[in-house]
């Protein structure tokens, strides 16, 4: 079957098979849900330090030791990461902006001196 011939009839197949379409969304979506049940579970400043240390195990025993999929562990080490980049960056932000109102002072003090000495 090519492309329309297709698509034509999986509608029609939806359309007559509903009970099979709906078992197969249903498997789908139960094994998609997670199995711990931590979905809510709040992350400890200890886990946290856990999951960032230098000399830590895989995330298959950090799982298993913190009652957490690998995927939940490889997520909040991204986010972590992605955080102290962005507390890094706007810090320099903020030490540019210091510095150019300070070189401005200075060039305002500069002209002004200049001034004065005519």
């Amino acid at each position: 079957m090519a492309g329309k011939d297709r698509r034509a009839y999986m509608r029609t197949w939806r359309k007559k098979n509903p009970d099979k379409v709906k078992a197969a969304r249903d498997k789908y979506h139960k094994e998609s849900i997670p199995v711990a049940g931590n979905e809510h579970k709040r992350w400890t400043k200890a886990e946290i330090r856990q999951i960032m240390a230098e000399d830590r195990p895989c995330d298959l025993v950090l799982g298993e030791r913190l009652g957490r999929s690998q995927r939940a562990i490889q997520a909040k080490r991204h986010a972590v990461k992605k955080a102290k980049q962005n507390e890094e960056a706007k810090r320099r932000r903020a030490e540019a902006r210091a510095e150019q109102k300070r070189l401005a002072k200075l060039a305002k003090q500069s002209q002004a001196d200049m001034s004065g000495n005519c």
